[in-house]
């Protein structure tokens, strides 16, 4: 595992403190698909009873681990 969390193109490779919280299940590690295009991107949710909320920020290391959606997704709207 990593000291820091690090972006890869469409993976996130977590820092130690962020693997033991979701393999614990306190934080889940969502992989995202486009149907169309079969891409896939990654993030990091808080599990709530009204839904997931993502994280934008590593709550550990202060990182931004948001990988955004690609051009053609956000056009969509996606």
């Amino acid at each position: 595992m990593a000291d820091k969390c690090k972006k890869l193109t469409r993976t996130l490779q977590p820092c130690d403190a962020l693997a033991f919280a979701t393999s614990n299940r306190f934080l889940v590690l969502q992989t995202l698909r486009n149907r169309n295009t079969g891409n896939t991107r990654e993030r990091v949710v808080l599990p709530t009873r009204k839904g997931d909320m993502p994280l934008w920020y590593c709550p550990f290391c202060r990182i931004d681990i948001t990988i955004p959606a690609t051009q053609a997704e956000r056009e969509r709207g996606e």
